[in-house]
């Protein structure tokens, strides 16, 4: 095995962090944000469609049991919870 040169990966960690600077001042200066409503935020404040979330929750009641092999999953559901 090689040990890395401490040099070169303190210049590669440098050269990230310049790189990073420079592309953090780049979008900056091309994000623009008004207060005025524009299309996009019309439809994400009221969605054109409605948003709804449904999530159900799985519970297995023999862990120890499945986990050994001696028994299949015994499985139990709970919801939906829906969100909307």
């Amino acid at each position: 095995m090689t040990k890395e040169n401490p040099k070169r990966t303190s210049i590669i960690i440098l050269i990230t962090i310049i790189i990073s600077d420079f592309l953090m001042i780049a979008l900056q200066s091309q994000i623009v944000i008004t207060s005025e409503p524009n299309d996009f935020t019309k439809n994400w404040q009221n969605p054109p469609i409605p948003i709804t979330l449904d999530a159900y929750i799985f519970s297995i009641d023999n862990p120890t049991g499945f986990s050994s092999g001696r028994e299949r999953a015994k499985i139990r559901e709970f919801g939906p919870y829906s969100y909307r």
